[in-house]
């Protein structure tokens, strides 16, 4: 693992990982839905390490419910473009449709 310096909080909202006003996101966080379960269900915190000195990117610490780490995932900065809502809001809805038709394909192929 590279090197970090210091431990902090982020927050997990519908727009992605949230530390030190800047937005990370990670191949697990996607995969898991964390974002549409915080746009559903509300923010949520996680631990996180991170490098003073390089905030390109941070360490999510996944820990179990005894606190132990588990497992370490790195997240990595959004380059966020000035988007509409209208426009984000069409990309999210378009999002829930691909992943709608994936699973009706799923479940017809497992059949």
């Amino acid at each position: 693992m590279e090197s970090y310096n210091s431990i902090g909080i982020a927050t997990i909202t519908s727009r992605g990982i949230s530390f030190n006003s800047l937005y990370y996101s990670c191949s697990r966080a996607i995969s898991e839905q964390w974002y549409e379960y915080a746009k559903l269900h509300g923010e949520t915190q996680i631990m996180v390490l991170y490098n003073n000195s390089d905030l390109s990117k941070i360490w999510i610490q996944l820990v179990n419910s005894r606190f132990e780490i588990e497992e370490t995932d790195v997240a990595y900065l959004l380059v966020r473009e000035e988007v509409c809502n209208s426009k984000l809001e069409r990309y999210f809805e378009s999002i829930q449709k691909l992943k709608s038709i994936r699973e009706t394909k799923r479940k017809v192929e497992n059949r």
